[in-house]
């Protein structure tokens, strides 16, 4: 008599769980689950074929919704058995990964082949098949496309990370309808014509776009997809769509200025009305040409973009719009500049859009002030600007009253945080080599006017310092330019009671009381105390209009 079959795997009906063990540890799962995952298990094809005989349990099989076999070292042979698997059919399978392992295109073949079998299918929910980085190429792509076309376009095939070229991109989008196509990290140079000849005929309802250099951890290959005989072809990859529905475009690139001016050209002409959000990092721009492209989005191009996001290694710059129904304004602007390798041409080339509301500038490289709020930026051109933050600067006395001069007039709130102060008078001298007293009084240029911030400002002023180095010298230069209306924070500032002193002398002479002054009290003496309280006296709340108390009546109506 033949013995009885032994199931590959071990069942405990106390606690429902199936077991099967391996030569490098226990793979153990619920008999009633719907996931399981094995992610980064190390699974040989021999382990992987143990692994699979827990669906001979019929239950596991036929509730499974997600299998994981990602980063892995599954090659064509562990792919047969994964096939011969699936064979036995998953009818509730929807997620099937098995990326960052080595099927090759003959793996990629045996499974695709068994998900394209019919009559019964054998994953009849399948919708997404995960194959990136499995050293796929063109002939893979045949078998993505014929595989996507028998599941009539509802399975989303990730392919990242394949040394596809561009036909084989050209076989994949052709297959169906794309609403988000990813060209990340395939080899698309010598082929990109032909994958934009195969977008224009399948892309009317692609929404989501991604372009990102060729970059195997794997390979020595560093090729772009957008090399210069390719720039022209990017213009069409854009415009190709009669209809735009084109909403995010990310691409990942040295572009250059050649492909930079492709971008402008088609903000230009307006050919892609639709797009939401534009990225594009490490694409080798320059400051003048990234905010050309920002100018040019002002003035109409791309009129429903949200979000703009440069990243370069000097700069960074990241804004948010928003449109309404006359125009399309800058809700913020965020800066980074972790160098001075731009100082110059961001001193001449930066635009910041009227309509922006807030501004961000986080200047690790110390650039001065003044490369943003330049000449092209004084006072009425932003009618819109509510608040500023700045992080790390390096300033003269001068130069910071230069700034304060230069905000418009709608600022309500400035914020600066790390604030490194200097003076003429703290240059070392150059017959003794020695610095001079910096409690000396800094000499302000006399062609400064530095005049009341009340006097450009006629809102509320929000002012606040935090990390200053030389508290003296900011305290000299706030005496020059306080208001009425300032609301002034220096509880971050280690101030001393002579420059309390500075402070009171000052806005005493003005004839000003500030609105609101926050300071650190600790170390003060009793009369500093009080000159703080003297130059922000408290607010005293008006007595109701009668002697009756508040809500006791009515003042609409007499019915009350």
């Amino acid at each position: 008599m033949n013995a009885p079959h032994r199931p590959p795997y071990i069942f405990n009906k106390d606690t429902l769980k199936l077991r099967v063990e391996l030569d490098r540890g226990v793979v153990e799962v619920d008999a009633r689950a719907t996931s399981l995952d094995l992610t980064n298990r190390d699974l040989s094809d021999e382990n992987l074929k143990l692994v699979l005989g827990l669906f001979d349990y019929m239950p596991l099989r036929e509730h499974l919704k997600k299998l994981l076999l990602g980063h892995n070292k599954i090659t064509y042979v562990g792919a047969c058995s994964i096939a011969e698997s699936i064979h036995a059919g998953f009818p509730q399978l929807d997620t099937f990964d098995i990326s960052y392992n080595s099927i090759g295109d003959k793996g990629l073949e045996v499974i695709a082949s068994t998900l394209r079998r019919q009559n019964p299918s054998p994953c009849p929910v399948l919708r997404e098949f995960n194959v990136s980085c499995n050293g796929i190429t063109v002939a893979g792509a045949l078998h993505i496309n014929k595989l996507i076309r028998r599941t009539d376009g509802t399975l989303n095939v990730l392919f990242e990370n394949n040394p596809i070229n561009g036909d084989g991109l050209g076989y994949i989008i052709s297959a169906k309808f794309w609403e988000s196509f990813s060209i990340n990290n395939t080899n698309a140079d010598d082929g990109f014509q032909q994958f934009v000849r195969s977008y224009s005929g399948k892309a009317f309802n692609l929404k989501h776009l991604t372009i990102i250099r060729f970059s195997l951890p794997s390979s020595s290959l560093r090729d772009n997809h957008l090399s210069q005989a390719n720039f022209p072809y990017l213009s069409s990859l854009l415009t190709c769509i009669p209809v735009p529905t084109l909403q995010t475009l990310k691409i990942e690139e040295p572009l250059g200025a050649e492909g930079m001016n492709v971008l402008v050209s088609v903000a230009k002409h307006r050919s892609v009305a639709s797009l939401k959000q534009l990225t594009l990092y490490h694409c080798a721009q320059t400051p003048s040409l990234v905010f050309t492209l920002v100018q040019e989005i002002t003035r109409g191009g791309y009129p429903m973009l949200k979000e703009l996001a440069v990243a370069e290694d000097a700069f960074e710059l990241t804004m948010h719009f928003v449109t309404t129904i006359t125009d399309h304004k800058c809700l913020d602007m965020l800066m980074k500049t972790p160098s001075t390798r731009w100082t110059d041409e961001i001193a001449t080339s930066f635009f910041l859009p009227a309509s922006t509301a807030s501004f961000e500038w986080q200047n690790t490289g110390a650039l001065p002030l003044a490369c943003i709020f330049n000449a092209s930026l004084l006072a009425l051109s932003l009618l819109d600007l509510r608040s500023v933050q700045i992080t790390t600067c390096y300033e003269t006395v001068d130069s910071l009253l230069r700034f304060f001069a230069s905000l418009p007039p709608s600022l309500q709130t400035l914020k600066i945080d790390g604030l490194t102060l200097s003076s003429p008078d703290t240059a070392p001298d150059a017959a003794t080599d020695t610095k001079i007293d910096p409690a000396a009084d800094p000499k302000i240029d006399p062609k400064i006017d530095p005049k009341p911030l009340h006097a450009l400002h006629p809102y509320m002023i929000q002012l606040s310092f935090s990390h200053v180095t030389e508290p003296s010298l900011l305290v000299r230069a706030l005496a020059e330019v306080v208001s009425n209306e300032l609301a002034l924070n220096l509880e971050d500032v280690p101030l001393t009671d002579a420059d309390i002193g500075t402070l009171f002398e000052g806005m005493r002479k003005k004839g000003v009381v500030v609105r609101e002054l926050q300071v650190k009290k600790d170390g003060l003496s009793p009369e500093s105390i009080q000159m703080v309280s003297l130059m922000s006296p408290p607010v005293v709340t008006p007595p109701p209009e009668d002697n009756e108390p508040q809500g006791t009546r009515c003042k609409l109506c007499t019915i009350c």
